[in-house]
């Protein structure tokens, strides 16, 4: 299991994670407006804040991309089955 999904586990939308994803939309916002909205800035600060916002939704949880913090009995258990 990842941190996230270690913090609280199965239960979504509790203050701590509320927070923890409020921390990444703060820092994009002060990017943003730090930089006048520059196109450039947004460009490559807005996908990066999407991803890390996804990989927190409740929809992503046990999910693993391109077996991306899978474990070994995991990997085993997916090919074999």
């Amino acid at each position: 299991m990842t941190m996230w999904e270690q913090l609280e586990p199965g239960e979504f939308w509790t203050p701590p994670k509320n927070f923890l994803m409020l921390v990444p939309t703060i820092l994009l916002l002060l990017t943003l407006v730090s930089s006048n909205y520059s196109t450039m800035v947004m460009a490559l600060h807005v996908p990066l804040w999407a991803v890390l916002i996804l990989a927190k939704l409740p929809a992503m949880s046990g999910v693993r991309i391109f077996r991306i913090n899978a474990t070994t009995g995991e990997k085993k258990k997916s090919l074999s089955g």
